[in-house]
């Protein structure tokens, strides 16, 4: 069967490998994929595909060209793919193709969203552009990225409640991050996060999801997050700030705490697929969970750590008062 991935990197393969000849026809390929991402699959007429691939043309020579790239599609993909009904009507039928879309959408019908998450690997034909296509292709593309991240973003929050009601909060914190980062601007999701790495103890990460999100939110929007989630990390900034804030001869609940006794855990670098990057800020809260409270230890925000260096940005050691 042919596999086709719409989501994230291109990629469509055959029993022999990629198909190379197609994934280098921008418009074939678009065709192709308006055809196969539409869930359920089905019949599209002719004349509207002649209105969404070659609105230049006439009706003769739009006709030419669809019968050419259906001709080409079929030589390369194999004559099942390319079903008729009729003169008229056209579809890719699911047992001939295997489209990662439609995948996903079977995923979340049986409720397998961690599953759902894996199909997922980017936006939606990322990168095709399909030239001399009218604008209500553009106006469908959108709209189904839109939809489809939606989806998994939807997916995300379900796995991230399942955890949750497992009594499992690191991992629905991860999920809820996941959710975060497929739809960054709701600021619901964030509202949940931050009580979420707040209940895990997690108040430097709870921190940063907020100033990066009233970031973006000032920098794409020039708002502020609403005043109920300024509320809420100003709290959680309250209690944060004495546990970050001891100097290295202050009393702690077992003795003195030292400045060995202080650690903070730093971003890991990802090398390769960015898509990975929120791996490297799970690790990073799952570490500082682990290791705050651990004997002695205390597990602090970085910049807290800034008054322990030179001005040159050297560590030096911390020492206490005479």
């Amino acid at each position: 069967m042919i596999q086709f991935h719409t989501l994230g990197l291109l990629d469509l393969r055959g029993p022999n490998g990629e198909i190379r000849a197609v994934l280098q026809q921008p418009k074939r390929l678009g065709l192709l994929a308006y055809l196969s991402v539409s869930v359920p699959r089905r019949f599209h007429r002719r004349d509207m595909l002649l209105a969404l691939f070659w609105p230049e043309l006439d009706q003769e020579h739009a006709r030419a060209a669809l019968r050419r790239s259906l001709y080409f599609l079929r030589a390369q993909l194999g004559a099942e793919v390319i079903a008729g009904r009729g003169d008229e009507e056209i579809a890719v039928p699911e047992d001939a193709l295997w489209c990662d879309t439609t995948a996903l959408e079977q995923a979340l019908s049986v409720g397998q969203a961690e599953r759902a998450l894996e199909l997922y690997r980017g936006t939606l034909l990322d990168g095709l552009y399909v030239a001399g296509a009218a604008s209500e292709y553009q106006d469908w593309l959108d709209a189904e990225r839109t939809r489809l991240r939606g989806r998994a973003a939807a997916a995300a929050q379900m796995l991230g409640d399942q955890m949750e009601a497992a009594g499992r909060p690191v991992e629905a914190a991860r999920w809820c991050r996941r959710a975060l980062e497929l739809r960054p601007d709701d600021e619901a999701t964030l509202y949940r996060l931050l009580g979420l790495l707040d209940a895990n103890g997690d108040r430097s990460a709870a921190l940063r999801a907020y100033d990066d999100f009233a970031r973006r939110l000032m920098h794409e929007f020039g708002v502020e997050p609403a005043a109920e989630t300024r509320q809420s990390v100003d709290s959680i900034r309250r209690r944060s700030t004495p546990a970050a804030a001891h100097p290295a001869h202050s009393p702690a609940q077992n003795g003195t705490i030292q400045a060995s006794d202080i650690i903070a855990v730093l971003p890991f670098s990802v090398h390769g697929d960015p898509r990975y990057n929120y791996l490297s800020e799970g690790m990073v809260d799952l570490l500082a969970t682990k290791l705050d409270g651990a004997g002695t230890i205390r597990a602090v925000d970085p910049r807290a750590l800034l008054r322990f260096t030179h001005a040159e940005g050297q560590p030096t050691s911390a020492r206490q008062d005479p």
